[in-house]
C-alpha cells in the first residue's frame, strides 16, 4: 500500500543529530575558553592546546560512529518512507525505537569523552580535571537531550503512521486505566400501606401551640 510520509527521510535524522552536536560542541569550546574559572596551572598554552585537540578528535570520532551506526539504523527504520509504502512490522519497531537508540548512543559517546578529558586533565590538578570532565559531561547530556527532542519532533509523522497501523495494546502504555465496574444494585420498591401510615402517625405527639 502506497503511503507517503512527507519530510521524513533517514538522512534527515542523521543531519539532525549532527547539527545538535555541532551546536553543543561549539558552546562547550566557548565555555572552556572564555567562561570556566580555570586554575592557574591550567592557564597554559600547552594545556589549552591539548584540550582543544582532544575535543576536536572526540567530535570527529563521534561523527564517524554516528554515521557508521546511526545512518544504517535510520535507513533500516525509515526505509519505508523512501519507498512510499507502509512499514513492515520490523520497520515499525525500529521506527519507534530510533530516537531512544540514538539517545543511548549519544550518552555512550559523551561519557567516553568525559573519561578521556578526566584522564588528560586530572594529572595537571584534581580540581581542573573534575572541572573539565564535569563541563564535558553536563554539556554532553544537554546536547544529547536536545538531539532526542529534535529527533522525536522530526519523526512525529512517521511515529503517528506506525501507531495508526499498529496501536499499542491496552495496558502497555502510560495513562489512566478503565475503572472496574461498580457492582450492580437491585432495588426493590417498598409499598407502604394505609394501615402502616396510620400506625406511624398514631405515635406522633402533637405539641401545644405557644
Amino acid at each position: 500500500m502506497k503511503h507517503s510520509v512527507k519530510g521524513v527521510k533517514p538522512w534527515h535524522v542523521v543531519v539532525d543529530i549532527w547539527l545538535a552536536n555541532i551546536v553543543g560542541v561549539t558552546l562547550l569550546f566557548v565555555e572552556y575558553l572564555f567562561v570556566l574559572p580555570l586554575p592557574e596551572e591550567a592557564q597554559v598554552a600547552s594545556v589549552t592546546r591539548d584540550n582543544v585537540l582532544l575535543g576536536i578528535a572526540s567530535t570527529l570520532i563521534a561523527w564517524i560512529v554516528l554515521a557508521a551506526y546511526g545512518g544504517p539504523r535510520a535507513h533500516r527504520a525509515l526505509g519505508w518512507t523512501v519507498r512510499g509504502t507502509d512499514p513492515t512490522p520490523e520497520e515499525q519497531r525500529l521506527t519507534l525505537d530510533l530516537p531512544w537508540s540514538l539517545f543511548k548512543l549519544g550518552v555512550v559517546l559523551w561519557s567516553i569523552s568525559t573519561v578521556a578529558f578526566l584522564v588528560l586533565d586530572l594529572p595537571i590538578s584534581v580540581p581542573f580535571g573534575l572541572l573539565a570532565a564535569g563541563a564535558v559531561l553536563s554539556g554532553g547530556l544537554a546536547t544529547v537531550a536536545t538531539a532526542f527532542l529534535l529527533s522525536t519532533r522530526l519523526l512525529r509523522p512517521a511515529t503517528a503512521r506506525v501507531l495508526e497501523l499498529h496501536p499499542p495494546e491496552q495496558g502497555t502504555t502510560a495513562g489512566p486505566r478503565p475503572s472496574a465496574r461498580a457492582p450492580s444494585c437491585t432495588c426493590h420498591p417498598t409499598v407502604v400501606t394505609a394501615n402502616e401510615v396510620n400506625r406511624t402517625s398514631s405515635g406522633l405527639v402533637a405539641l401545644p401551640d405557644r
